[in-house]
């Protein structure tokens, strides 16, 4: 049995306790960040949401005497997601001081970047990203290779929700969580 879980990534045996011990640790430590997304949820969506978990915020309260008549928030979040979101930033490799071959192979890199945003449907998955951002504060997309193939695999996009997402506030300080 491990008890000190700070470090599990230098353990050889019980890996796994000691993972799921720091995610027992840290969903403790985050509940407040997961009643506040929930609070942040009832206000954008004007219902009595019952938890952030996928089935329960399917079912709306047919009479709400708390429901408001206009939902600014509502508005103005998608008012700015429609606004702001449109935007579709690009890659695009610069060369500096190359000559023209060099040029033609930074232009065919910059339509294969554009190839793999459309085919990993970045766009779609950052608008809704952008949605949650101002919803909760904080988006999330995640981008990884898809194995299913493994001749020739792909580039896929997903959003996550941030309560998905277990990084402790001590050690994400600095920006390299482990």
């Amino acid at each position: 049995m491990i008890t000190d879980t700070t470090r599990w990534w230098k353990y050889k045996d019980g890996v796994h306790e000691a993972v799921c011990g720091d995610i027992r640790t840290l969903a403790e430590k985050l509940q407040y960040r997961s009643d506040q997304n929930l609070k942040f949820l009832r206000l954008y969506s004007n219902n009595h949401i019952q938890s952030l978990q996928g089935g329960s915020y399917d079912e709306p309260d047919p009479y709400n005497p708390d429901r408001l008549v206009l939902n600014v928030i509502q508005s103005v979040v998608n008012a700015v997601t429609a606004k702001i979101s449109t935007n579709r930033p690009r890659c695009m490799p610069l060369t500096e001081g190359g000559d023209w071959q060099l040029r033609q192979q930074a232009k065919q890199l910059g339509k294969f970047f554009d190839g793999q945003f459309y085919q990993s449907q970045v766009y779609r998955y950052s608008r809704q990203m952008f949605r949650d951002a101002c919803i909760y504060g904080t988006g999330a997309l995640k981008v990884e290779p898809d194995w299913r193939d493994t001749e020739d695999p792909q580039i896929v996009t997903k959003r996550h929700l941030i309560d998905d997402i277990f990084v402790d506030p001590v050690d994400g300080r600095q920006g390299t969580p482990r």
